[in-house]
């Protein structure tokens, strides 16, 4: 069965913004990574997103809503999404659940 999305959304941060977050998840998950460590781990998961992402963006390109959320906070990032999902078409056909895919480089938010 195949499952087709009402929207595809990319939550875009920038390189910069997605290892600071990186860095900051590993230390919460393990405290005793750190220095040189730290920075190779976040860089290459930033690398393998990289490596990953440009296939579904090619194959999505024109579905894809691009959100940038590198400035804003978590919660703001999460009541925009829910006001754009609350968004109601005019066709009198009765409401289900919104089907939503969240892309986005490793610390963007997907996880909150």
């Amino acid at each position: 069965m195949n499952i087709v999305p009402d929207k595809f959304v990319y939550l875009n941060v920038s390189q910069a913004t997605s290892i600071a977050r990186i860095r900051q998840n590993c230390t919460e998950i393990n405290n005793a990574l750190y220095g040189q460590e730290l920075e190779n781990t976040a860089q290459s998961l930033y690398r393998e997103f990289e490596v990953n992402h440009g296939e579904v963006f090619k194959t999505f390109e024109k579905f894809i809503y691009n959100y940038d959320c590198s400035e804003k906070q978590q919660q703001d990032v999460a009541n925009d999404l829910a006001r754009m999902l609350r968004v109601r078409f005019r066709n009198g056909a009765p409401r289900r659940p919104p089907k939503v895919i969240l892309v986005g480089p490793p610390g963007s938010g997907r996880t909150a």
